[in-house]
């Protein structure tokens, strides 16, 4: 081991770095940014969404004009296909 000599003037203590919570990483922020973005446009003429909760339960809510279950699980199950693909083309 070797005893290297430390020099007061160029040493500074540790830092603590607060690192910003992403917005995705707080359910109410991700939620209204997500409502904002809708209102501004973002996403087009948004005609349903479906949103997933999970809490003590898990909780699952349509909106919007198309927003029946079956058109709900419909946007789920195309998300899912998404993610799949996503995935699989992932490096090509």
């Amino acid at each position: 081991m070797i005893n290297t000599p430390t020099r007061p003037e160029t040493m500074t203590g540790p830092k603590l770095i607060d690192f910003p919570t992403p917005d995705y990483r707080d359910p109410v922020k991700a939620l209204r940014n997500l409502a904002n973005d809708i209102e501004a446009g973002k996403y087009g003429e948004v005609s349903s969404c479906g949103v997933v909760i999970m809490g003590d339960q898990m909780k699952i809510f349509g909106s919007g004009p198309d927003c029946s279950g079956a058109i709900i699980n419909l946007l789920f199950n195309a998300a899912s296909h998404r993610f799949a693909r996503e995935i699989e083309e992932h490096g090509k």
